[in-house]
């Protein structure tokens, strides 16, 4: 009987055991899922380079800023993607898409890297890096092999980050009111109903611009019409620039048209 409980006492303590196990095996899985779930959310969007985004501010100029540090101009991240079996990142310079990596959420670090074990034949990030959330708008891409880092910046997307930097806001022509929208959408400014500012440049293009269009969406670059322009204190001036896309030759006009900011 003495040797019955002996055996009774210890499965219950290894039952115990094996209970004990599994919850801390739960909890972690559980604390596993909540991170990358909470991250996913937060990295949700579009990400846009703080140095390019910085230099724009303090230039007024998209074309001034074109030199930027980050190896990307911009990148994408899905939350869909972030919590699925292949998690991935879809970045752009301003010339070009191209510059993807996969993904895994690190369950160690708590945070998401790239997935060097998914990279495929000619990869634009063949070495490690680490996605560090600084607060709900700034990301850090951390490269351990060499300790740098690009920083970025979470923005609705690239034309609307642009747009509310140097043009949304009110201003006066001639005693007219003209509005231009983070969105896009211009109002009394001749007959245009949106606009885009021009940050991939060449074909003949190598200032500061923007296209306005007479339908309220974007088209390219042919299906509207083009303006430098230049800040002055608080007046931006525009300058319509007659386009010959046949031979990438344009001319820019000498008359300004002058927009105060109210």
């Amino acid at each position: 009987m003495k040797l019955f409980y002996t055996f009774l006492v210890a499965a219950v303590l290894l039952a115990g055991c094996v209970s004990s196990s599994e919850h801390n095996v739960d909890t972690a899985a559980v604390d596993s899922l909540y991170q990358r779930s909470t991250q996913a959310n937060l990295l949700h969007g579009w990400w846009i380079s703080d140095d390019f985004l910085t230099q724009v501010e303090k230039k007024r100029s998209v074309y001034a800023s074109r030199t930027y540090s980050s190896k990307m101009l911009a990148f994408t991240l899905s939350k869909e993607l972030l919590l699925s079996n292949a998690p991935q990142l879809h970045g752009f310079t301003e010339h070009e898409d191209g510059y993807s990596s996969p993904l895994l959420f690190d369950t160690i670090q708590h945070k998401f890297v790239n997935d060097l074990s998914r990279l495929g034949l000619y990869p634009s990030f063949p070495d490690s890096f680490e996605l560090n959330i600084k607060d709900w708008s700034h990301v850090e891409m951390f490269f351990p092999g060499t300790k740098q880092s690009d920083a970025y910046r979470k923005v609705n997307n690239v034309n609307d980050a642009l747009r509310g930097i140097l043009f949304a806001g009110n201003y006066s022509l001639d005693a007219h009111d003209v509005r231009f929208d983070k969105t896009g959408a211009v109002t009394g400014f001749a007959d245009y109903q949106f606009y885009e500012p021009i940050y991939d440049f060449g074909d003949g293009i190598d200032y500061d611009a923007i296209v306005l269009y007479k339908d309220k969406h974007a088209g390219n670059l042919m299906d509207g019409e083009i303006y430098t322009f230049t800040f002055n204190a608080d007046t931006l001036c525009l300058s319509h620039v007659e386009t010959d896309w046949d031979k990438m030759e344009h001319k820019v006009s000498t008359e300004k048209i002058k927009l105060i900011k109210q």
